[in-house]
Order: C-alpha cells, then sequence, then structure tokens
C-alpha cells in the first residue's frame, strides 16, 4: 500500500457567455451565466480596480453549464458626464476554491434621466393651496432615491415621498403654496448620481 499516491484533480471552471451583458446603475439585474464546471455553492462577483467587489447574490446553480446571480448596482461607479459607464471583471469560483475571471465583461451604465412629452403628468393641474396632490410621472433611466423639482415663475416646489416605480415611472407628492404663481411650470428630475433633466410644461397651477 502506498498512500497519497492518487490525486483526484478539479479543474476549474470556465464562462463562455452572460445575459444581460449590462444593467442600469441603481437597479438591480439578474445575470445567467453560461460554462463549464459549475458546482453548487459557487459564487459570481463583478470586481474592478479601485472599487468595491460587487458580490452577486440569490445565486442558483442550476447545473454543471448553468448559473443565474443578482447584482445590485446601487451606487455603482460609471465615471462622469452625461452618459457613463464602467466595465467589471466577472469572476466565478467554486466551492474548492477554483476560479474563472473574463475580465471587462460586464457594463454598468448610468444616462441622464429624460422627461417624456407623453404621457402627461397625471394630474397635470391643480390650484393653489392645494396639499397632497400624488402626481405620476413618466421618464427614462430614472433612479431610486431621484429629487424631482417644479419651477413656475418664483415659486419652486419641491416634491416629497418620491417613490421610483421603475426606471420609466416617479410618483411623487407635491404641496402647492397658496401664494404660488400661477400658469405652467417646469419639471426637474435629478438623479442620485447628479445627472438631471428638465422639460417646460409638466405642470399648470391654476
Amino acid at each position: 500500500m502506498l498512500a497519497n499516491a492518487f490525486t483526484v484533480n478539479s479543474p476549474a471552471p470556465t464562462l463562455s457567455s452572460r445575459t444581460p451583458t449590462s444593467g442600469n446603475r441603481g437597479w438591480p439585474v439578474t445575470v445567467t451565466l453560461t460554462g463549464n464546471r459549475f458546482q453548487p455553492g459557487a459564487t459570481c462577483v463583478l470586481t474592478r480596480s479601485g472599487q468595491p467587489d460587487i458580490v452577486g447574490t440569490s445565486v442558483n446553480v442550476a447545473s454543471t453549464t448553468s448559473m443565474t446571480c443578482t447584482f445590485a448596482l446601487e451606487g455603482v461607479y460609471v465615471g462622469t458626464g452625461t452618459t457613463g459607464s464602467s466595465t467589471w471583471n466577472v469572476v466565478v469560483t467554486n466551492t474548492d476554491g477554483q476560479s474563472v475571471t473574463r475580465s471587462n465583461w460586464f457594463t454598468v451604465s448610468s444616462r441622464a434621466p429624460t422627461i417624456p412629452s407623453s404621457p402627461a403628468f397625471s394630474p397635470n393641474t391643480r390650484a393653489r393651496g392645494s396639499t397632497g396632490i400624488s402626481v405620476t410621472a413618466p421618464g427614462t433611466y430614472l433612479q431610486p432615491g431621484m429629487a424631482v423639482i417644479l419651477t413656475g415663475g418664483s415659486t419652486t416646489i419641491t416634491a416629497y415621498n418620491v417613490n421610483v416605480v421603475s426606471p420609466t415611472q416617479v410618483i411623487f407628492t407635491i404641496d402647492i403654496p397658496a401664494g404660488a404663481t400661477t400658469g405652467s411650470y417646469t419639471a426637474r428630475y435629478t438623479n442620485t448620481d447628479g445627472r438631471t433633466v428638465t422639460r417646460s410644461s409638466r405642470f399648470t397651477v391654476t
């Protein structure tokens, strides 16, 4: 008998594709990874030099060739400018410590929000002195935690209870001062990354 005379190796996993290949800053994204030799209990992480790792959650190794995980993209670095993005490495590590890394394999994007002309704010008009008005408004690339302000003449109305339902819809509450300027108001959205948009004639005070 010869002790420790034979070794069983576990080859490292491989990665061949991912769906989707990018996600929007501020929103979670579930990514399907395909490859080979995935083990139950494997982990998936997004890494980028100089930035905190984004650890995947709700990891599900469906088979040796397919797994899913969810990445939370709140507060992720995306650079500066009107349209920002950053690329991240995808790392899968099996329970035996073997891992695979695909460099610059996932993109996190952040774009300036927009306020489309349609659909209109609902409601889009109220009288001076009205309070507790819940407004549903459209947009694109909206981020949780965004701010909404309406301005008309010398009056500024700051929305509260801002609830970003999805990247394309926000619900907020406003109070209209009794002495507010009457007429058309401009809406301004400011995302948590500082990107903003304004659009005139979105609300009317009578």
